[in-house]
């Protein structure tokens, strides 16, 4: 009978420095019995192994530090987005609507006005009115303050609506058991994912229906974008990446969930997110 055992140890040299050793000791069983052992010295490897968990160690710390900084980004950013909302509403808003009843009034004063300058005031109100919507619809996408006033299931059939109304596309909504209240930090991560999902599926995918469901099962909220348009090859989507799925999948990552994308060539494409809510379990 044969065998072989390893095992390591390390030593010292005569000028003091350590080093590490791997023992292979053979053996066999015969008449006479013998054992024969062989010493390599292994310190060049593990040198190089404690560099590698070194390495993988310091990549675990930046990449710990970029996701903190991307939180801060992301947290600095709607915070600047919900400021600016508010000035848009609360200053832009106002001041163009007494421009409109200015013009208005002058309609009104002018006893016999020219035809020239009737059509002129007319259509000064009128891009006075456009520019009041644009305003609106802009204060709108920097913050929704539908989101704060009456939720999330209200926001995002607020967003659907509009999405069909600005790309002429078919945008269903189906909530399922969606709580009342939801903390704002998932509320907003929820809604941003969803508006950055339906404005890829009008960028890009050629489509002329999408869904967006949302629903509450098992502790867990659950958010999909759906369309039935051209779909893509994940695996080349990877390669080429995108800031849009990038930070949907940042955000969904944030908020302690997980992100999936499902597509096909000519099939399609969902867009699904989970974020855990234990306290909604029971």
């Amino acid at each position: 009978a044969q065998g072989e055992d390893r095992f390591e140890s390390r030593h010292r040299r005569k000028d003091g420095s350590v080093f590490d050793v791997e023992i292979r000791a053979q053996y066999r069983h015969d008449d006479g019995g013998r054992v024969v052992a062989f010493l390599r010295d292994i310190t060049e490897r593990k040198q190089a192994e404690n560099r590698m968990r070194q390495n993988e160690a310091d990549i675990r710390r930046s990449q710990a530090e970029l996701r903190a900084l991307a939180a801060q980004l992301i947290s600095a950013k709607e915070e600047e987005n919900k400021r600016l909302a508010r000035e848009l509403h609360d200053v832009f808003s106002q001041r163009l609507a007494v421009l409109g009843m200015e013009v208005s009034v002058l309609q009104q004063k002018s006893a016999l006005p020219s035809d020239s300058l009737k059509k002129s005031l007319q259509q000064v109100g009128e891009e006075i009115g456009r520019l009041a919507k644009d305003v609106h619809q802009l204060s709108r996408e920097l913050h929704p303050s539908i989101l704060d006033d009456l939720g999330l299931t209200a926001a995002l059939r607020a967003e659907c609506k509009a999405f069909s109304r600005q790309h002429g596309i078919s945008a269903e909504f189906l909530p399922t058991n969606v709580p009342d209240s939801l903390p704002g930090a998932i509320s907003l991560s929820l809604y941003r994912i969803a508006q950055e999902g339906l404005w890829n599926v009008a960028k890009h995918a050629q489509a002329q229906e999408v869904r967006l469901l949302v629903s509450a099962v098992d502790g867990e909220l659950m958010l999909a974008v759906e369309d039935n348009g051209k779909g893509f090859d994940r695996e080349r989507m990877k390669a080429g990446g995108g800031l849009g799925l990038v930070s949907m999948e940042e955000r969904a990552r944030l908020a302690g969930g997980s992100f999936l994308i499902q597509s096909q060539p000519g099939k399609g494409t969902r867009v699904e997110v989970r974020i855990p809510l234990p306290h909604l379990e029971g």
